[in-house]
Protein backbone atom coordinates (compact mmCIF):
# COMPACT_ATOMS: atom_id res chain seq x y z
CA UNK A 1 0.00 0.00 0.00
CA UNK A 2 0.87 3.66 -0.15
CA UNK A 3 0.49 6.52 2.27
CA UNK A 4 -0.70 9.78 0.77
CA UNK A 5 -0.10 13.21 2.26
CA UNK A 6 -1.85 16.24 0.81
CA UNK A 7 -1.18 19.95 1.12
CA UNK A 8 -3.53 22.90 0.68
CA UNK A 9 -0.92 25.10 -1.01
CA UNK A 10 2.69 25.19 -2.17
CA UNK A 11 4.03 26.58 1.10
CA UNK A 12 2.35 23.82 3.08
CA UNK A 13 3.74 21.27 0.58
CA UNK A 14 7.26 22.58 1.21
CA UNK A 15 6.84 22.65 5.00
CA UNK A 16 5.43 19.11 4.97
CA UNK A 17 8.30 17.92 2.77
CA UNK A 18 10.86 19.23 5.28
CA UNK A 19 9.27 17.19 8.09
CA UNK A 20 8.92 13.80 6.37
CA UNK A 21 10.44 11.57 3.73
CA UNK A 22 8.53 10.82 0.53
CA UNK A 23 9.05 8.38 -2.34
CA UNK A 24 7.56 10.83 -4.82
CA UNK A 25 5.91 14.27 -4.84
CA UNK A 26 2.98 15.01 -7.15
CA UNK A 27 3.06 18.78 -7.51
CA UNK A 28 0.10 20.77 -8.80
CA UNK A 29 1.42 23.91 -10.44
CA UNK A 30 -1.54 26.18 -9.73
CA UNK A 31 -1.84 26.48 -5.95
CA UNK A 32 -2.50 29.41 -3.65
CA UNK A 33 0.17 31.05 -1.45
CA UNK A 34 3.08 29.49 -3.40
CA UNK A 35 2.83 27.84 -6.82
CA UNK A 36 4.31 24.49 -7.77
CA UNK A 37 7.39 25.99 -9.43
CA UNK A 38 8.35 27.98 -6.34
CA UNK A 39 7.58 25.07 -4.02
CA UNK A 40 9.76 22.79 -6.17
CA UNK A 41 12.61 25.31 -6.07
CA UNK A 42 12.41 25.47 -2.27
CA UNK A 43 12.34 21.66 -2.02
CA UNK A 44 15.42 21.39 -4.25
CA UNK A 45 17.24 24.05 -2.16
CA UNK A 46 16.33 22.16 1.00
CA UNK A 47 17.63 18.89 -0.48
CA UNK A 48 20.98 20.54 -1.24
CA UNK A 49 21.21 21.61 2.41
CA UNK A 50 20.50 18.02 3.53
CA UNK A 51 23.12 15.91 1.70
CA UNK A 52 22.31 12.79 3.75
CA UNK A 53 18.74 12.87 2.45
CA UNK A 54 18.34 11.42 -1.05
CA UNK A 55 16.59 13.60 -3.66
CA UNK A 56 12.91 12.93 -4.24
CA UNK A 57 11.35 12.78 -7.70
CA UNK A 58 8.84 15.59 -8.22
CA UNK A 59 6.16 15.12 -10.86
CA UNK A 60 4.19 18.08 -12.20
CA UNK A 61 0.43 17.64 -12.47
CA UNK A 62 -0.92 20.11 -14.99
CA UNK A 63 -3.66 20.76 -17.51
CA UNK A 64 -1.10 22.67 -19.59
CA UNK A 65 -0.01 20.54 -22.50
CA UNK A 66 2.22 23.10 -24.23
CA UNK A 67 5.81 22.07 -24.87
CA UNK A 68 7.12 25.37 -23.46
CA UNK A 69 5.23 24.76 -20.19
CA UNK A 70 6.67 21.26 -19.94
CA UNK A 71 10.18 22.63 -20.48
CA UNK A 72 9.58 25.20 -17.73
CA UNK A 73 8.51 22.46 -15.30
CA UNK A 74 11.48 20.23 -16.10
CA UNK A 75 13.92 23.16 -15.91
CA UNK A 76 12.51 24.07 -12.48
CA UNK A 77 13.72 20.79 -11.01
CA UNK A 78 10.70 18.61 -11.65
CA UNK A 79 11.44 15.14 -13.00
CA UNK A 80 8.31 14.41 -14.97
CA UNK A 81 4.92 15.69 -16.05
CA UNK A 82 1.48 14.15 -15.82
CA UNK A 83 -1.27 15.94 -17.71
CA UNK A 84 -4.85 16.30 -16.55
CA UNK A 85 -7.46 14.94 -16.69
CA UNK A 86 -5.96 12.07 -14.72
CA UNK A 87 -6.80 8.43 -15.31
CA UNK A 88 -5.73 6.30 -12.32
CA UNK A 89 -4.27 3.47 -14.42
CA UNK A 90 -2.28 5.92 -16.53
CA UNK A 91 -1.28 7.89 -13.44
CA UNK A 92 0.17 4.82 -11.70
CA UNK A 93 1.97 3.75 -14.88
CA UNK A 94 3.51 7.19 -15.37
CA UNK A 95 4.57 7.45 -11.72
CA UNK A 96 6.32 4.06 -11.96
CA UNK A 97 8.06 5.09 -15.18
CA UNK A 98 9.25 8.43 -13.82
CA UNK A 99 10.48 6.88 -10.55
CA UNK A 100 12.34 4.18 -12.51
CA UNK A 101 13.96 6.84 -14.73
CA UNK A 102 14.82 8.93 -11.66
CA UNK A 103 16.36 5.97 -9.82
CA UNK A 104 18.21 5.20 -12.99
Amino acid sequence: GHDITSAENGLQAFETFKEASFDVVLMDNHMPVMDGLESTAKIREFEVSQPSRPPTPIIAMTANNERSDHETYLNSGMNGIITKPLNIKTLVSQIREIIADFSG
